[in-house]
């Protein structure tokens, strides 16, 4: 009788798993954010010493939702109707070309928003051409990635590290 309940629980969990498997699983966007700001808060303590970070999350950036005020003047040539939510980081002078940009587009408006996303890479290759050439070198190195509705734009010294953190945490669970 043991045997035979043990069996029954085994095939009930069996049925179970694979009834979930082919679920979608929602996406945390926030935490794709908060993995993003690791990998960039790691490279900055890299440069900077402990108590920099005492008063800003990332020294010299704005972290921003881009639902709150502070983000709105910040999405120029982004239509913000076309976004469910989104997440940037942002130089607080323009000494650096790195922003990093994560949304998750409206159904349907992803293209629309690629389509910005292309108009912001070449606003920023217009400006950093003939401005700082190493600045310059990681706009030609920007990332602009789609994995269904969820989009990643990144310039920065290590634009393939943010890429890996979005592509790992996107791409598994879609």
């Amino acid at each position: 009788m043991k045997k035979l309940v043990l069996v029954a629980v085994v095939l009930l969990c069996m049925s179970v798993a694979v009834g979930c498997g082919g679920q979608k699983v929602e996406v945390s966007l926030e935490d794709v954010f908060e993995d993003i700001k690791a990998v960039v808060k790691a490279d900055l303590e890299e440069v900077m010493d402990e108590e920099a970070f005492e008063t800003e999350e990332l020294p010299g950036y704005i972290v921003a939702d881009l639902e709150s005020e502070e983000a709105e003047y910040m999405l120029a040539g982004i239509n913000e109707d076309d976004l469910e939510e989104g997440y940037m980081i942002a130089p607080m002078m323009n000494t650096s070309s790195d922003m990093i940009l994560l949304f998750q587009a409206k159904e349907g408006k992803a293209d629309s928003v690629m389509a910005s996303l292309d108009e912001v890479l070449e606003s920023q290759t217009e400006t950093w051409s003939t401005y700082l050439p190493d600045q310059f070198e990681k706009v030609e190195n920007a990332i602009i990635e789609q994995e269904g509705d969820y989009i990643l734009y990144v310039v920065y010294s290590a634009p393939e590290t943010i890429q890996e953190v979005f592509t790992e945490a996107v791409a598994a669970n879609l």
